[in-house]
């Protein structure tokens, strides 16, 4: 055993006895803390939050057991390292170099009968973290590079949906009880005051965004859009990522083989060979990694399975639209859920004071898994410009449209 066994496992004593190696097997309570904790993640609560929920609960940490008088409670750091922790979706890892950041030294193993969260709930919450890329590509916003992903915890459902096309900042809910609730750039907003040129702060109506939402779901919804996706389903139901398995199949198969000619000259040749011996070496961590990467490949492929596909395929989309935006989820899920299906939503800039252009990225696939509860299954994302418009400011009549993209940015400027 060469790290600490993490929380939600346990030594396996008769069997680390029989075979004289450490075994670990599940803790049953541990286990469906850790999945509560995926869960709340994932719907969208920050990790304060869950650490307040875990120690409302009086579920003992760690390092307490039920019997400890000992005051110990759950941190929000505490959290975030478990989700963090691939051990979680069945990827034991450990890291032998002598720095975090030496990836060539990292072993790893899959043990899928260890995992207590699915692959892709590990990843949507991996996405969901501080240290996730941004949800927007760097072509998206290039004035903000550094944008991260949300802390979670969302006041507001739209809170961390809408981007602003200036600086890359989330546009932050003013006055969200009241009918004249709005959104804005806070940070263009402080610019401005503090007389930087070039960032006016642009303002939008919580009431106009939940027209452009619904007009999105919409038209990502339509009959046309999900033929096409529907298609892709049928073909996963005889097919699926086997060619991605095959590949990755074939390049390890590749690899081995490097390793064995090397083995074999390391063994014919008398004299040391640092050359040698540091190829030898490169491409034995090169075989655990592919071998890895094939093993993760293999457990997808059964999460993919005929159920999922069978599911999305029978989902009827026309409930879709209002399930989502009917406001029964709390603010932090709704926003969650939002993000997961638009990956961004950018204000562009109002051509005037009544009309505004998006730009928008688009999951269709994450709309069938989340109203069927199962994972992304075509990870395909759609890009889309659409004009909100504005009749008047005080009988506001808001529409939407679907336009071509601008000048430039269809040339890829």
């Amino acid at each position: 055993m060469v790290t600490a066994i993490p929380y939600g496992y346990e030594m396996d004593v008769p069997r680390s006895n029989a075979t004289g190696h450490c075994h670990w097997r599940i803790n049953p309570e541990q286990a469906q803390v850790v999945r509560d904790i995926f869960q709340f993640r994932k719907n969208g609560m920050s990790t304060p939050q869950i650490a307040a929920v875990l120690n409302g609960r009086g579920v003992p940490t760690a390092r307490q057991s039920s019997d400890d008088t000992k005051a110990l409670y759950w941190r929000a750091s505490a959290v975030w390292r478990m989700l963090e922790n691939p051990m979680y979706k069945g990827l034991y890892t450990v890291n032998f170099g002598r720095s975090k950041d030496d990836e060539r030294r990292l072993a790893q193993r899959v043990m899928p009968e260890l995992a207590l969260v699915s692959e892709y709930d590990w990843q949507v919450v991996h996405d969901m973290g501080k240290r996730s890329p941004s949800s927007i590509e760097v072509d998206v916003v290039q004035s903000h590079k550094a944008a991260r992903g949300a802390y979670g915890g969302s006041k507001h459902p739209f809170a961390g949906v809408f981007r602003c096309g200036t600086c890359g900042v989330r546009l932050s809910c003013h006055h969200p009880r009241t009918p004249g609730a709005n959104m804005h750039c806070i940070q263009c907003a402080h610019a401005t005051a503090a007389g930087v040129p070039g960032r006016q702060p642009l303002y939008l109506s919580v009431k106009s965004l939940r027209v452009l939402l619904r007009f999105l779901l919409d038209k990502v919804l339509s009959e046309d859009v999900m033929a096409v996706y529907r298609t892709v389903l049928k073909e996963r139901l005889v097919g699926g990522r086997e060619a991605e398995l095959k590949d990755a199949e074939s390049d390890l198969a590749k690899a081995e083989r490097s390793q064995a000619r090397l083995a074999r000259l390391l063994g014919q040749i008398e004299n040391d060979d640092a050359m040698l011996e540091a190829q030898y070496a490169k491409t034995r961590v090169d075989v655990l990694e592919l071998q890895a990467r094939v093993d993760r490949l293999k457990v997808s492929l059964t999460a993919m399975n005929k159920e999922a596909i069978q599911r999305q395929l029978d989902l009827d989309v026309s409930t879709v639209v209002d399930a989502f935006l009917s406001g029964e989820h709390s603010p932090e899920r709704t926003s969650a859920l939002l993000k997961r299906i638009f990956p961004a939503i950018v204000l562009r800039g109002k051509v005037n004071r009544y009309t505004s252009l998006f730009e928008v990225h688009v999951k269709p696939g994450a709309i069938l898994a989340e109203a069927s509860d199962t994972p992304v299954l075509v990870d395909k994302l759609e890009v889309m410009w659409v004009r909100l418009n504005n009749a008047s400011s005080k009988n506001p009549v808001w529409s939407a449209e679907v336009i071509e993209p601008p000048a430039g940015v269809a040339d890829g400027e």
